[in-house]
């Protein structure tokens, strides 16, 4: 089994993250303005790791975790209905 890598939207989610798992391999888009070289770091850990996305359920979470979709391949998403998350 690939080692994982949860990937969130800001540093408070890693924050909260971690609390609960604090092994966790967890890294940061920097919210809507993704920042590229994480990005790019994550296509070159897919190769070895499992790319999980869990992005919030409101409007730029969902633009985030498609963007990052049709960058990475085969990334597995972490979801949270909308409803409940609020």
């Amino acid at each position: 089994m690939k080692n994982q890598i949860v990937v969130v939207e800001g540093k408070n989610d890693i924050v909260r993250l971690k609390q609960v798992f604090p092994t966790l391999n967890v890294v940061s888009v920097n919210g809507s303005a993704i920042n590229e070289d994480v990005v790019n770091m994550l296509i070159e850990k897919s190769e070895t790791h499992k790319i999980i996305i869990c992005t919030d359920p409101d409007y730029p979470g969902v633009k985030i975790r498609h963007e990052l979709e049709n960058k990475i391949k085969d990334v597995s998403h972490l979801f949270i209905e909308r409803k409940i998350a609020f």
